[in-house]
């Protein structure tokens, strides 16, 4: 009679562990600022680095490797339109740290992403800005279905980059991307004007 309470006690404790486990993934991750890795002329931020973007209202993110295990980078999607002049929506965000920021102050940056369209949910275009304590200027580009480079130039503004800001599906409607990893780079004036 004694090892029946021990059996359910076992058993207990066995299924709490597995309820743990099974939401291990989607424990929250702290948010705080990151910093870009060196890498040749540039600076990259990988799929860890990226485990620390921001969601907002109406812009959910899902971190790798999500709840079935299938993607490579984290998942943004966007339930707003993004409005022609939408200067002071806020997406979701990236925030660099003290070093990422001082490596790209008044400088030209070009910034491409590695991304895709989400397949079940995917994005037809989407927005990109650079947070530097004003409003955000949105720039828009295709995304398609397989990994590509959506590579954006901004020019310096005098202020420093403070965050990065997406916009994952500029029609909205619960479309999104899928980012792989993001390449920061300072550049002349005459690269950026190609």
């Amino acid at each position: 009679m004694a090892r029946f309470p021990v059996f359910f006690v076992t058993a207990f404790v066995v299924a709490i562990a597995l309820i743990g486990l099974a939401l291990w993934p989607l424990r929250p991750v702290s948010m705080g600022p990151v910093e870009a890795r060196a890498a040749g002329t540039g600076l990259i931020l990988d799929v860890g680095a990226l485990a620390h973007i921001e969601s907002a209202d109406g812009f959910p993110v899902t971190r790798a490797p999500g709840p079935r295990g299938d993607q490579a980078g984290p998942r943004l999607a966007s339930f707003s339109v993004l409005a022609p002049g939408a200067r002071y929506s806020k997406g979701a965000r990236l925030w660099l740290g003290p070093k990422t920021q001082e490596a790209l102050i008044g400088k030209n940056v070009r910034v491409t992403i590695l991304a895709r369209s989400i397949p079940n949910t995917p994005a037809q275009n989407m927005a990109f800005g650079l947070v530097t304590g004003g409003p955000v200027s949105w720039q828009q580009m295709a995304v398609g279905p397989n990994v590509s480079p959506l590579t954006f130039d901004w020019p310096h503004s005098g202020e420093p980059i403070q965050g990065l800001a997406f916009w994952p599906a500029v029609e909205g409607q619960g479309l999104g991307i899928e980012i792989m990893a993001i390449i920061l780079q300072p550049v002349s004036k005459t690269e950026s004007a190609s």
